[in-house]
């Protein structure tokens, strides 16, 4: 990772910091010094990544991921008020969300594409770029940076989404022991350790967390346990070896999705399969359309191992970097339909070049980045939760290249360019693998026996994926506090596994029932998705405001749409047969509203973050249509009171105010909603401190997610209704958490 040092004022930063939920305060960037030598390490302190990421000419994010006198515990805790990034719970509240990025890959149920995850530089994804999102532990990471959009080019960030990046605590910047404990509703309970030292050339970290939740909805409950650290050499030349590892284990029941009558009667149930309207005068609204949650028992499990090395040396130029990693993945989705086992390796190496030209202060950074990842692949029949008969197997490859480079030249004091291009290579290969293709068990749980597939033909595909993409950027400076840019931009995005190889091959229509598995599995033919993005903004300060503002359009051709069946099992997924369009507008807000309002040295805060998204179809059988899955508008904020003393107490808001469609026909929508949330907490200064935090306040019943399809019902049984299928998957009831932090 790339240390970018140079003029900044105190406000270019503090328009990074306000998206940390710190103070809006000049930082400076430490150096690291050992016998006299600076460290040019591979891991970024928070300042360096401040500065670094106030150069780009884009939407980026800068995310302290703050512990002690807040909640952290989830991926939505940590990226909370971030203008441009996205959280949607989508089991409950047992951190297995859908995260977007300007409505990338956000058609995945449950998310699992459209963002390059990375974890210190080097990549979480699979080689075919797809992820299991609850394997991301933000407890394990000191700060995370978010590149929105293209401005993720140099981190191999083809995606329309752009990247997230955690970076890891070391020895050097978090030396010290601490233990953190909290619990409360739903049984929700945490414990972390972590250690870390530093003695003469060498450092080392080691952080390990477990958490377990007996959920907010009925069949629910959730546990993971993740342990990661690094090991770090200066080299004497000013350079620096390091060495990572992380082992995640994480288990979780799927509760399943409800109609909007089971939404409003109990949030907390589980749908029993296809239930039909009682006769009067029974309670209308109690007939359903959707999975057998009772009988089926869905779940997923999943292990990840990941061992990396990264290494940086000064060169007379500027400096060299090298990566490898390798990743082991066990993971095995149990849809109310069908399991899908998949065990992964792929394997990463990243090699980057950093050249400086002293005379222009110009600075090229040419790159490559490099995936392959070796996977097989099992669907069987779910017999009432556990594993039954195996009805296809097949074997994996997926290999991505890419070739980068950059240019950043000073046009003046005040003005900068930044240019860039990328080189795509990606193959995406499905081999047949099961023994007997013609003679596939299709399982039916009505009877509680197998049946025989219509469909006696191998699955094999391979595809091949080229593309070049390209950005132009410009960067305005006109005073130390405050800064403009814009930049025109492509994305190339290949599909994942997940798209091309289905239980329902690539018609719904041979998707199962809530009764009756799978009759086909198929590999569909697809196009990579693509896009034209234009992008401006600003960041900076004016006295005691400060604010992160970025606009852009987004033109996609070929965008990837998965069409979820109605049983909420496995869906099929197609290219949009003509455009699509993303129109959007991120802003992040600080504003320091008093100082010493009730004693000395104490601030009043008000912080929000709000976004515009209008994403549409542009022609084609949709034409017009709101493209399901994003709201239309969504704002947080926070209004902060912290003392000098270490007390603060802020209440916050989430609102969504107006319905959002589930399905591109727009037949059904998710209503409009707004939370309420309260954080008490307390810092000793640095010893210990302790939090109190509740969330949804009022108990509000409200989906905080949904499946998005086509159409609903998608297709469903005879004379079903949009409002029979089960669609909604409830947000969490009112919850207080408490916790306690100590520090050695």
């Amino acid at each position: 990772m790339k240390n970018h040092l140079s003029r900044l004022g105190a406000a270019q930063l503090a328009g990074l910091a306000l998206v940390t939920g710190a103070h809006a305060t000049t930082l400076e960037a430490p150096p690291v010094i050992i016998e006299g030598e600076r460290i040019e390490g591979v891991q970024p302190t928070l300042e360096e990544s401040q500065q670094a990421l106030s150069r780009t000419p884009g939407g980026v994010n800068v995310i302290d991921v703050e512990k002690g006198d807040r909640q952290q515990n989830t991926l939505s805790d940590a990226l909370a008020l971030q203008p441009g990034v996205m959280i949607q719970e989508f089991f409950g509240g047992n951190d297995q969300p859908r995260l977007n990025i300007r409505g990338s890959g956000i058609q995945s149920n449950p998310q699992a594409r459209g963002i390059r995850l990375l974890r210190d530089g080097l990549p979480i994804n699979l080689a075919d770029g797809s992820y299991v999102i609850g394997a991301l532990e933000p407890r394990l990471a000191s700060h995370m940076e978010v590149y929105r959009g293209a401005n993720a080019v140099e981190y191999g960030g083809t995606a329309l989404g752009g990247a997230i990046n955690l970076v890891s605590p070391t020895g050097r910047t978090d030396p010290g022991t601490a233990l953190e404990l909290s619990g409360g509703s739903f049984g929700q309970r945490l414990i972390e350790v972590s250690h870390g030292d530093a003695e003469g050339d060498r450092d080392y970290h080691i952080t390990g967390t477990f958490s377990e939740a007996d959920g907010f909805r009925r069949h629910n409950e959730s546990r993971r346990g993740v342990v990661g650290g690094n090991l770090g050499f200066a080299h004497a030349d000013g350079g620096e070896t390091r060495l990572y590892f992380e082992h995640a284990d994480l288990e979780f029941d799927i509760p399943g999705p409800l109609n909007r009558a089971q939404l409003r009667d109990d949030p907390e149930q589980v749908n029993r399969g296809v239930v039909p309207a009682p006769p009067p005068p029974q309670r209308a609204g109690s007939e359903s359309v959707g999975p057998n949650v009772v009988r089926d028992r869905p779940w997923r499990a999943s292990r990840f191992t990941r061992a990396a090395i990264r290494t940086t040396s000064p060169t007379e130029a500027g400096r060299a970097e090298f990566g490898l990693g390798y990743q082991h993945g066990d993971d095995t989705f149990a849809s109310p339909t069908a399991v899908r086992a998949s065990d992964s390796d792929d394997l990463s190496a990243q090699a980057a070049l950093e050249i400086t030209d002293t005379g222009t202060g110009g600075t090229l950074n040419l790159g490559v980045d490099a995936a392959l990842g070796e996977m097989t692949r099992e669907f069987s029949a779910n017999e009432e939760g556990s594993v039954g008969r195996t009805f296809a197997e097949n074997d994996l490859t997926a290999v991505n290249t890419m070739l980068y480079g950059d240019y950043r030249h000073p046009l003046s004091e005040r003005w900068t360019l930044v240019t860039a291009a990328q080189l795509i290579h990606a193959v995406r290969d499905v081999d047949e693998a099961f023994a007997t293709p013609g003679q596939r068990p299709r399982y039916n749980a009505g009877s509680g026996q197998y049946e025989q597939m219509q469909t006696d033909s191998t699955v094999e595909r391979r595809q091949t994926y080229n593309g070049v993409n390209a950005r132009l950027g410009i960067l305005f400076e006109p005073d130390d506090h405050t800064s403009w840019f814009a930049n025109l931009s492509q994305s190339y995005e290949p599909p994942t596994f997940l798209e091309i190889l289905s239980p329902a091959g690539t018609d719904p229509t041979n998707s199962a029932t809530p009764n009756i598995g799978p009759g086909v599995i198929g590999a569909a033919p697809l196009d990579a998705q693509s896009a034209i993005t234009f992008e401006a903004g600003s960041r900076g300060q004016w006295q005691d405001l400060s604010w992160d503002i970025a606009a852009y359009y987004s033109r996609l051709d070929d965008e990837l749409l998965t069409d979820e069946a109605f049983t909420g099992g496995f869906g099929t997924t197609s290219n949009y047969s003509d455009n699509t369009t993303r129109e959007g507008l991120e802003l992040g807000l600080t504003w320091r509203m008093a100082d010493s309002l009730v004693q000395e040295g104490d601030q009043l805060r008000f912080q929000n973050a709000y976004d515009y998204s209008n994403f549409r179809f542009d022609g084609g059988k949709f034409d017009g249509n709101r493209i399901a899955g994003i709201p239309e508008h969504r704002l947080q904020a926070e209004l902060a009171y912290e003392q000098a003393n270490g007390f603060s107490i802020a209440p916050k808001v989430l609102w969504l105010p107006s319905d959002t469609p589930t399905d591109h026909a727009n037949t059904i929508k998710q209503e409009s909603y707004a939370l309420l949330g309260l954080r008490v907490g307390y810092e000793s200064g640095g010893l210990w401190s302790v939090y109190l935090q509740g969330e949804n306040l009022t108990d509000r019943k409200y989906a905080a997610s949904y499946l998005i399809r086509d159409r609903v019902p998608n297709p469903g049984p005879p004379n079903a209704t949009p409002e029979q299928v089960t669609t909604f998957l409830p947000g969490t009831g009112r919850a207080v958490n408490a916790g306690i932090r100590l520090e050695f």
